[in-house]
């Protein structure tokens, strides 16, 4: 072997290669970012549709149209999308070798070809770049005594999220609670119809009056001053003072004549509560690819920097931080790896009996573990749990090509060689044995590098860090290895007997050798007998092991649970509302008897703007592993009775998976069909089987028809002989039973919207369409909407839909799909 016979003679330039192995190994480790377990990377795309527009609209208008643009990229592996009330949602799945950013960048260009097809009244779709499990990893609480939660936004909003967003590794943060303040306009239908007036009056009045123009400039010899038209409405009294029509008799009709105006949250819809009290919370999103430990960390140290600053009576508080458990859970593998390093080095001198010998195949440990770090951060690997249990499978993996040569030296040492020769010689005869030992173990990782989907993306840094261990082990057994065995064994003395360590380690080995060869000498002319044994046992080992439970991830004790929480469907804000502090109620107990530190509840229970009121989310976070005897399997198997028995709520408590920030539910199905009906019959029959299964807790689905509904239907011969067209009524009744954003003021530097709705007084019931008014283009009088339309409430349609389709190159098949999700 030329590269070990240039070792042994050059013990320098083994001991610069190991070197520079140890300090490209600790750059590489400090470049890999430290993360959960890695999941599959996905691209989704977000669009915001029309205010209040139904499940079916949203998946017809923007859905589809968006799923058919996008489906021919290139590298897409799968499309999913889903379609509530009031969202569409559409996630794009590419194939590990797709470089992301192009694809992403593929994806804008392809959805902006389809804007102009798009609703008018929608948001242009928001495309982000996220991970498979792209939530906030930390959630910071903000609470004051002398701030609302609606000036608490605010104050966050211009203040807190800009100094969290600058954190290095943090994508966005996202903030919840007392919602964004707005100046809300509540119409009066009795008002407006005694003022002769419509909604679209009302917004042409507030458009043309509320601007901000530039007027030109003034110039003179020494001066140039530019004219601005400013904005003369910045606060809800000067909104209340403006003018929205002139009566005959010269009555200057202003805003607050028909219409309430007050600054309110521009979505009064959300409730986020922190231990009992009204907070609000940030939301910190990672960005993909960043350390999550060096975000919480950046995260944690700026909290503490801003208390002190914060206005009197202000708390900050950081009430949920993932990695945490992340730390904890990498500092206990890096616990165990020493003790496996130690471990084997003790097994290593209970056989040599010789600290020398035992000195030079413990060297091969740390230089190995660096050394695969070397190759995790080339390929943009991170370091993560699995990475780490990687290397403490390979702690005794790597000594075993240098004991090979050490042994094999140490022979030729007692057979009267010189150290330097007997490395020299020893090293040639077993390095072609130790490249093929090395590549053989390195096959059997080598198919879990190919495998596909989630499991291959877990597995594969797996088999890349321990494949990259073993080869510089090889290479470190080779280079390093003899030119320590040259220099620092010693020569064999003729005659001279083991002392110490070594002669005790002798006497026992001979004795086992002569108990094994006494035992191999009664058992090898007994074939038959040794081969019925050994079918036994590997009978015996399979059926053990068939009888084990299987799965992928096995739960982690998180130290944090959740609950959802839903309503039947139609269920309004505030019956949920009171749904969701009666469980908080139930909950805060347990909190006084030390089961939980913190309890965070929040309804509606997704994240942004939704028009579904019926769920709710509460994460319970548990007391530190170290101050608390009890699992957090053990406080969900304990609420679950107690929330069993809610009155018009189904709460499921459970543990979030190994596999993601918030996992999810431990059995997933997904339905397909040609249609609806197809799908919920398919559905209804599963949920039925699945409930009658012993091991399944509860079982729900994402596509669900029993949400309430009220049908308009336009009588358009009469609306077209009176003058009034589908639009007028259209955006009449979304302005007074929905809600309109009209236009901006302008308070402190920030932009607001101004919402225009009706009083909550006005659209308690269908029969307050009957006060609504729409104006005729042919006559230019007041036209009741009662005389234009029909009303028929139908209590089964369609709230979520979900489409899911897999991509082969070019073609893609469609077809309408359900998820439905069990609890173990």
């Amino acid at each position: 072997m030329i590269i070990s016979d240039v070792s042994v003679r050059r013990p320098v330039f083994a001991a610069v290669i190991s070197m520079l192995i140890v300090v490209f190994g600790l750059l590489a480790f400090r470049a890999c970012r430290c993360a959960n377990t890695r999941t599959s990377i996905r691209r989704s795309s977000l669009s915001r549709p029309p205010t209040r527009a139904a499940a079916s609209v949203i998946e017809t208008r923007i859905t589809q149209i968006i799923e058919e643009r996008i489906s021919g990229i290139e590298g897409v592996r799968s499309i999913s999308s889903s379609s509530s009330d009031g969202v569409s949602n559409i996630s794009v799945e590419f194939y590990p070798g797709r470089d992301v950013n192009v694809a992403a960048n593929d994806i804008r260009d392809r959805v902006s070809g389809v804007l102009d097809n798009l609703p008018e009244e929608a948001d242009p779709p928001e495309i982000q770049k996220v991970d498979a499990d792209a939530r906030p990893i930390i959630f910071v609480n903000v609470a004051s005594d002398t701030m609302s939660p609606l000036d608490l936004t605010d104050y966050a909003d211009r203040l807190l999220a800009d100094k969290f967003s600058t954190v290095d590794g943090v994508a966005r943060v996202s903030i919840s609670g007392g919602g964004r303040p707005a100046m809300r306009v509540w119409l009066s239908r009795s008002a407006l119809a005694a003022y002769q007036l419509t909604t679209s009056d009302i917004e042409q009045a507030l458009r043309r009056q509320n601007v901000e123009l530039p007027a030109g400039r003034i110039q003179s010899t020494s001066r140039n001053l530019t004219i601005r038209v400013e904005r003369p409405y910045q606060s809800a009294d000067q909104f209340r003072q403006l003018v929205v029509k002139r009566g005959d008799d010269g009555y200057l009709v202003r805003l607050g004549d028909v219409a309430k105006v007050e600054v309110g949250p521009e979505n009064p819809y959300t409730m986020f509560r922190g231990n009992g009290a009204n907070q609000i919370s940030l939301g910190i999103v990672r960005q993909s690819g960043a350390n999550e430990l060096d975000v919480g960390n950046a995260v944690n140290k700026l909290v503490e920097e801003l208390n002190p600053t914060l206005p009197k009576g202000m708390s900050m508080v950081v009430s949920y931080d993932r990695t945490r458990f992340i730390d904890a859970a990498i500092n206990a593998v890096y616990e165990t790896l020493i003790v496996a390093a130690v471990l084997v080095v003790l097994v290593i001198y209970l056989f040599l009996g010789s600290l020398r010998a035992t000195l030079i195949p413990a060297v091969t440990v740390p230089i190995c573990l660096l050394g695969s770090f070397i190759m995790l951060a080339s390929l943009g690997f991170s370091v993560n749990l699995l990475t780490l249990l990687a290397l403490v499978l390979a702690i005794g993996l790597v000594v075993d090509d240098a004991i090979v040569v050490l042994e094999n030296v140490h022979y030729r040492i007692e057979e009267g060689e010189s150290p330097l020769a007997a490395a020299f010689t020893g090293t040639r005869q077993v390095g072609f044995a130790v490249i093929a030992t090395t590549l053989v173990v390195c096959a059997v990782f080598v198919p879990v590098m190919f495998l596909t989907g989630d499991l291959g993306l877990l597995f594969r840094e797996l088999s890349f860090a321990v494949i990259g261990a073993l080869l510089v082990s090889a290479l470190v057994a080779l280079t390093l290895t003899p030119a320590l065995c040259s220099k620092i064994m010693k020569p064999h003395v003729q005659g001279e007997k083991p002392r110490g360590m070594s002669a005790w380690v002798d006497a026992r080995l001979a004795a086992l050798t002569r108990v094994y060869g006494r035992t191999l000498s009664k058992v090898i002319g007994r074939g038959y007998t040794l081969a019925g044994v050994s079918a036994l046992v590997v009978a015996g080992c399979l059926a053990l092991g068939g009888g084990l439970k299987s799965e992928l991830i096995p739960p982690e004790d998180s130290g944090i649970f959740f609950l959802n929480a839903t309503a039947p469907q139609g269920t309004g804000f505030e019956p949920m509302k009171r749904q969701m502090i009666e469980i908080e109620q139930r909950l805060l107990k347990h909190q006084q008897e030390g089961l939980l530190t913190r309890l965070l509840v929040r309804a509606p229970g997704r994240f942004g703007a939704t028009e579904d009121f019926g769920s709710g989310t509460v994460i319970g976070i548990l007391p530190p592993w170290g101050e608390r005897d009890f699992t957090t399997d053990d406080v969900v198997n304990k609420l679950r009775p107690e929330l069993a028995g809610l009155p018009g709520v189904r709460a499921s408590a459970f543990q979030p998976s190994g596999l993601g920030s918030f996992g999810g539910q431990a059995i997933q199905f997904v339905i397909g069909g040609g249609t609806y009906a197809d799908l919920a019959k398919a559905r209804d029959i599963l949920i039925q089987k699945a409930r009658a299964y012993p091991g399944i807790a509860s079982l729900e689905a994402d596509y669900e028809e029993t949400k309430p509904q009220l049908l308009l239907n336009i009588d358009t011969t009469r609306a077209g002989d009176l003058g009034v067209s589908a639009t007028d009524v259209g955006q009449t009744l979304e302005t007074m039973m929905g809600s309109r954003r009209v236009t901006t003021y302008n308070k402190d530097g920030e932009e607001y919207q101004v919402i225009l709705q009706a009083r909550e007084e006005d659209r308690l019931t269908p029969s307050d369409l009957n006060g609504v008014y729409v104006r005729s283009s042919a006559s230019n009088q007041l036209i009741p909407l009662a005389n234009l339309i029909s009303l028929k409430e139908r209590p089964t349609r369609l709230n979520s839909t979900a489409t899911t389709g897999c991509v082969p190159s070019r073609s893609r098949a469609m077809s309408p799909t359900a998820t439905a999700w069990a609890m173990r």
